[in-house]
């Protein structure tokens, strides 16, 4: 067996590729054998470690990116195999892509592993994925879902800590641990089966899988929940707002539904009721939003309800006078004078003239927008046929009028922990999230997504409501832990009390400060990697590693 590998290493090392992401692809939510992902990196750790030794440089920079990118692909379509429920087209362009990116990152590490020695080219490897997931989060084809930190969200009790890391943390822990069993398992075979250097260095391992989770249960038994109690209502009506029988539904009909629904949870005490995204039905023209008359219908409700302020997804158009007002503004078919811009919103209404809206900013790659669709237009090319939407600079808080703060999270927003952050910094005590699972169907994707949201209360100690149009619907405390779950397929409306805390977690005061150093240490390095290779200088891979 062991000579028919040798002579099969494209075999070998192809099906170590396959494990390899299998391993992430089980250890990802809601699959539950998260323990995986630390050991999921090794075979492609291992695979780097034997082509190295090869003197074709270009050829085994090929082999390597090939089996990686194997890889990587395997993991992003077993684990977002669902956005294809959006578009074929989608989850192929976006799987490929994804797997292009990761597979770069990791051919980097090899570069600088050649160039600059073992010791910085392991640590390479931990400083160049942290630096892509950062990057990752940055640009208009961001996209965070396979961050790995993000692997934990099933189990808060573990990553309490986030609070102090946020979710890098937890992306550090896993290519450490990967790094540390990997060098564990090297040492051993090196010095010839030697049990006691392998137990040595699997020391380290344990300690550094232990260490987070005593800390994690530690801060989870000392926690204490705080803030001013508010009574909230939240509706998951269980329907896809995009369907052709709902569209084909009354307006009027369907909003009624909405309320006479909601109205059977609500008292004099509750202050807030929370519609998922794009509940309002139809579109609202934000120019003459005095005259819509679903917003004239829930502002009759409100009357009723003096201190209640509804919250709601919608999707809103801005109308133009000119042609080019905005880059993402489209002519009117009918021939109109004007343009006009769509935008994914909420809304918050109450028994005060002013509106506060919010416009989503996280727009979904491809589906919502093409990136960089200014750059296109500049070159004459047009992309956006089947129309995008519109986004706005920055987030907007909301406020009540007993100047109660909350964040209006848009759906996929909810994945930037980063993004989220910014409505706690302007006075968010409380996070809503409003959104439309229902593209995805019953599959993995809508958990995902669900699950997700607990690591942004861990990070901020923010209690949140999540309104979802088919499921889940839940409220999660500032633990992470979720409450009243309406999960896919139910229909009805859940009310509790959230304590709308004020404090600032680190997270929230410094950001991800640990993705900050990490992207400058590997410019660092990969500066250092890049002189290298004009300097012909290579340091010895000989030495700790």
């Amino acid at each position: 067996m062991h000579a028919f590998l040798n002579k099969n290493k494209p075999l070998l090392y192809s099906f170590l590729s396959i494990v390899g992401a299998l391993c992430c692809y089980l250890a990802w939510p809601p699959m539950p054998i998260f323990p995986l992902i630390f050991i999921a990196f090794i075979p492609l750790l291992y695979i780097e470690e034997n082509l190295s030794k090869q003197t074709s440089s270009v050829w085994v920079r090929t082999q390597i990116w090939l089996y990686a990118l194997l890889f990587f692909l395997i993991w992003n379509i077993s684990t977002t195999w669902w956005i294809k429920n959006a578009a074929f087209v989608g989850v192929i362009a976006a799987c490929l892509a994804n797997a292009l990116l990761m597979s770069m990152a990791f051919l980097l590490y090899h570069q600088t592993k050649q160039k600059l020695g073992n010791y910085l080219g392991y640590w390479s490897f931990v400083l160049y994925w942290i630096g892509f997931e950062y990057i990752h989060q940055q640009w208009e084809l961001a996209w965070p879902w396979l961050n790995l930190g993000n692997v934990f969200a099933m189990y808060p009790k573990l990553i309490q800590w986030y609070e102090y890391t946020g979710a890098t943390g937890g992306t550090l822990w896993v290519l450490l641990m990967n790094l540390c069993l990997f060098l564990a398992c090297k040492n051993f075979f090196s010095n010839r089966k030697n049990w006691h250097t392998f137990i040595g260095s699997f020391k380290w391992a344990i300690a550094l899988f232990v260490t987070p989770i005593l800390c994690s249960l530690g801060i989870h038994s000392t926690y204490i929940q705080q803030g001013n109690s508010v009574e909230l209502v939240v509706l998951q009506p269980n329907i896809n707002p995009y369907a052709p029988k709902v569209r084909g539904t009354a307006a009027g009909k369907r909003m009624s539904a909405f309320l006479q629904m909601s109205e059977q949870k609500i008292s004099d005490k509750t202050s807030f009721l929370l519609w998922p995204e794009t509940a309002l039905p139809n579109h609202v023209w934000l120019n003459n939003l005095n005259k819509n008359p679903r917003i004239n219908q829930a502002k009759l409700f409100l009357d009723k309800y003096p201190n209640l302020s509804l919250v709601t997804g919608l999707t809103s158009l801005k109308q133009y006078p000119t042609l080019q007002a905005s880059p993402t503004a489209r002519p009117f078919l009918s021939g109109k004078d004007g343009s006009y811009d769509t935008y994914n919103s909420a809304l918050l209404l109450d028994n005060r003239e002013d509106y506060q809206l919010h416009h989503k900013s996280c727009l979904v790659p491809g589906v919502e927008r093409v990136p960089y669709q200014t750059f296109w237009k500049k070159l004459g090319i047009q992309l956006d046929l089947f129309g995008g939407l519109a986004s706005a600079n920055k987030p907007v808080t909301f406020f009540n009028a007993d100047s109660i703060g909350i964040a209006p999270v848009i759906c996929y927003e909810s994945d930037f922990g980063a993004y989220v952050r910014q409505y706690v910094l302007d006075g968010a005590t409380l996070i809503f999230i409003l959104t439309n699972d229902a593209w995805w169907g019953n599959t993995s994707g809508h958990l995902q997504h669900f699950h997700y949201a607990r690591i942004r209360a861990i990070e901020l100690r923010r209690s949140v409501a999540r309104a979802a149009n088919t499921g889940v619907s839940c409220f999660i405390d500032q633990w992470g832990h979720t409450h009243q779950e309406m999960y896919w397929g139910e229909k009805g409306a859940i009310k509790t009390s959230l304590l709308a805390n004020k404090k600032l977690t680190v997270y929230a005061r410094y950001g991800d400060y640990l993705s900050r150093i990490a992207g400058l240490l590997a410019i660092i390095l990969l500066l250092y990697t890049l002189l290298s290779n004009f300097t012909n200088h290579k340091l010895s891979k000989r030495g700790r590693f």
